[in-house]
């Protein structure tokens, strides 16, 4: 955006939104392939919940495995749901401090998520469901958010002409076989694209634009994480319990669960704090 603004560019075009109304995430691969298992009685999902827990979480691979077994126990809405999540459903909450457990009794964080899932009528495809998440919660949250904070930064406008609104509610009518083909995510879009682009621009991988968080946390942030996420810091705050912040950490760094998402986020919680509470106090 930066750049852009320096050539006199205003208004760029996003192609934000076309895996959310179209799939296109690991994710609905994932849940495509649960007919594989989902089936089991629980105590089988139970077994392979295990299995993934067990996983080393140092490759892409083994992360990727024990995110779709993390919650095969779970009923199918909860599952759903729950690969939204960086961390199991009840790792979140043993984060809590004594005042936010208080704050907010037995709610859990996949409440929001399930109330809105299980407003949909029984027979939406599960594939749909999901894409009715994305699009309540991680487009808006997540993908929308940054861009915007981004491009205003620098004074440059991104539209998002996926996200036309007659094209949001044709796509919601499609079949999901239309969507989710197989592997292949977007598949009614690469067919309609087949005549306008080149076969390997059509039918090419998805490749994520993700910042190198991981990286980031072992190398160039490790100091500032491991100052923000102190047990000074964390105790002192009085927001989370320090030692089980701690222990993530552990966990993350021993590569026996990838925990760097949730780990930047709460050392984000903390920066914040600091800007906005403790210098205004001060």
């Amino acid at each position: 955006c930066r750049l852009a603004r320096e050539h006199g560019i205003k208004v760029l075009l996003s192609g934000s939104g076309g895996d959310d109304i179209l799939t296109g995430y690991m994710r609905h691969y994932a849940l495509a392939r649960e007919k594989w298992w989902a089936w089991l009685p629980r105590w089988g999902r139970s077994g392979l919940r295990c299995l993934g827990e067990a996983l080393p979480a140092k490759s892409a691979l083994g992360r990727r495995v024990m995110k779709v077994l993390r919650h095969a126990n779970l009923e199918q809405n909860e599952r759903i749901a729950a690969y939204f999540m960086w961390l199991g459903v009840t790792q979140v909450p043993a984060l809590y401090g004594p005042a936010m457990v208080e704050a907010l009794e037995d709610q859990s964080p996949l409440d929001p998520l399930l109330e809105a899932v299980d407003s949909l009528p029984e027979s939406t495809h599960p594939i749909n469901r999901m894409l009715y998440l994305d699009g309540k919660y991680f487009l808006p949250d997540h993908n929308l958010n940054y861009t915007d904070k981004m491009s205003m930064a620098t004074g440059v406008e991104v539209r998002v002409p996926l996200l036309d609104p007659d094209l949001v509610a044709f796509a919601a009518r499609l079949p999901p076989q239309y969507k989710q083909h197989g592997a292949t995510g977007k598949w009614i879009f690469r067919k309609a694209m087949e005549s306008y682009l080149p076969q390997e621009i059509a039918w090419r991988p998805k490749t994520g634009f993700q910042v190198p968080i991981r990286s980031w946390i072992r190398n160039e942030l490790r100091e500032m994480m491991h100052d923000m996420l102190s047990e000074a810091s964390i105790r002192q705050r009085g927001l989370f319990d320090a030692s089980a912040v701690s222990r993530l950490f552990e966990m993350h760094e021993k590569g026996r669960i990838d925990a760097g998402y949730p780990l930047f986020a709460l050392a984000c919680i903390e920066i914040w704090m600091r800007k906005f509470i403790d210098q205004a106090v001060a």
